[in-house]
């Protein structure tokens, strides 16, 4: 099977994007993305409630944001993070980046996917002044 191929005009950089192969996305998201999102969350919340921060604006929360320390790596991840997108792009990590950096570690990780629908998020990141690692994943069905 061949991967689909789509091209972001929006992007300054005319970054190519992969579709995801349909049965990768129906393996990771067999009810949904938004209920693999909830399911996350939940999970979270249930078995690690302490990692978890929000962010507000007028009162308001907007975001909910978990966050790991590695200290191996003198490292903070951002690993859930809910943001609907009219919130999006308000520099709503820094309460986060504070945290991981008084914890005594000197960088952090987040991760978002490299498809169009994630465009927002990684613009948000290298606004942010995050440096992209490039990783590649490759799935097989079977």
């Amino acid at each position: 099977m061949s991967p689909l191929f789509h091209w972001s005009s929006t992007s300054s950089r005319g970054v190519l994007f992969y579709a995801v192969p349909g049965f990768v996305y129906d393996n990771f998201y067999p009810q949904g993305w938004e209920a693999r999102q909830m399911l996350d969350l939940g999970a979270v919340l249930d078995d690690d409630s302490d990692s978890v921060t929000v962010a507000e604006i007028d009162d308001l929360v907007v975001a909910r944001i978990s966050i790991r320390i590695h200290p191996e790596d003198k490292m903070g991840e951002i690993y859930v993070l809910c943001v609907p997108s009219e919130h999006q792009r308000q520099r709503l990590m820094n309460q986060d980046h504070q945290e991981i950096q008084d914890a005594g570690m000197s960088m952090v990780m987040v991760e978002t996917g490299g498809d169009p629908e994630h465009e927002a998020a990684r613009l948000g990141c290298e606004t942010a002044e995050y440096h992209r690692w490039p990783v590649t994943r490759y799935f097989k069905e079977l």
